[in-house]
């Protein structure tokens, strides 16, 4: 396996946080730029236009798994909306951190989500469930019939360690990106599972 280079690609998922992000940078590395584009089909780097950044997150990870690098930061192309100073963090990772969020606005949310009105809310919690099952977290879940309560960064610009993400066979990627960019937009077809979300 050839050596590896922290890498960036225009990519959002979740993992566990450190309880101070601040403490994991230190002048490192170099960094590789993998820029994902969503408009010419026949052309490199190509993912669907649908799963919003989720899909093309879980994209390049089928993409490059058996050859992950050190480290990868997902961001989308605007990051200086979010982190003006986020390209000079990423020369500062320690090599053996496996996880940092690159925003350091913390937001929690209890369901309805972004003011959703209840039918469409009652579709997020149910994907929300189906992401967790695909990778074998449903027991982590909120218990049936009680409303979720979420925390995460705002933007959603994070690192993630190849030890992370290879927690996880290539298999699993595979089934999250089908409920992605990898099938046809929608994260769950049929009835919700009633008995479970809290609607």
């Amino acid at each position: 396996m050839r050596a590896h280079t922290p890498t960036i690609g225009l990519c959002r998922i979740k993992v566990r946080a450190h309880d101070n992000p601040r403490q994991q940078f230190q002048n490192y590395s170099t960094v590789t730029f993998v820029v994902y584009q969503r408009l010419r089909p026949s052309e490199p780097n190509y993912s669907p236009n649908i799963g919003a950044e989720g899909g093309v997150h879980i994209q390049f990870i089928l993409d490059h798994y058996n050859d992950l690098p050190l480290q990868t930061v997902f961001m989308t192309d605007d990051h200086n909306r979010h982190d003006k100073r986020i390209v000079d963090w990423m020369a500062c990772l320690k090599p053996e951190v496996n996880y940092v969020p690159f925003t350091m606005n913390r937001l929690r949310q209890t369901g309805p989500w972004m003011g959703e009105a209840a039918p469409r809310a009652a579709l997020v919690e149910q994907c929300w469930r189906n992401i967790l099952d695909v990778f074998g977290a449903s027991a982590a879940a909120v218990e049936p019939r009680v409303p979720p309560r979420v925390a995460y960064y705002q933007g959603s610009y994070f690192m993630a360690s190849r030890a992370q993400l290879w927690r996880h066979p290539r298999s699993t990627y595979a089934r999250a990106h089908a409920l992605f960019a990898g099938g046809d937009g929608r994260c769950h077809a049929g009835e919700l599972g009633l008995s479970l979300i809290h609607i």
